[in-house]
């Protein structure tokens, strides 16, 4: 048996997870797994950053690592408090959720062992007309094939 990809299972189940349910001052954040052209403000960008066999001899098992980007922007007046309260509630969601086995990755021949939460790093950039502030979020899956 080869191990499978749950690479698109994981990110449907965090898409699902934050989708229209990440509110910060009373505004509903949105939640991409591909951004178009174009798109600025507040929002949510999600993507796939690796994956690591971590089988051993009875078991296919993978580290399924996802990003999470909370990324803001300002034309006039802005602070990075707002990625900051956006990156809090995606925490909350995805360890609420996923912290009691809720990743639903169902119907694809996989079981969800744990998630946990790698890292986060902010990434700033100014310049003479617009602030954007952005906190990246690194979740780890660990997932094994039945």
């Amino acid at each position: 048996m080869v191990m499978k990809d749950p690479a698109y299972r994981i990110l449907q189940s965090y898409f699902t997870a934050l989708n229209s349910k990440v509110v910060v001052d009373e505004v509903t954040i949105p939640v991409y797994t591909t951004t178009p052209k174009g798109t600025s403000g507040n929002r949510i960008e999600m993507s796939i950053i690796t994956q690591v066999d971590e089988s051993i001899k009875d078991a296919y098992m993978q580290d399924v690592i996802v990003s999470i980007d909370c990324i803001t922007e300002f034309t006039t007046r802005g602070s990075r408090k707002k990625s900051v309260d956006i990156s809090n509630a995606v925490i909350q969601l995805i360890i609420t959720t996923f912290g009691g086995s809720g990743l639903s990755i169902s119907g694809g021949g996989y079981k969800y062992i744990r998630t946990s939460l790698d890292n986060i790093s902010a990434l700033d950039e100014i310049t003479d007309t617009k602030k954007i502030y952005r906190r990246i979020l690194t979740f780890t899956n660990l997932i094994e094939q039945i």
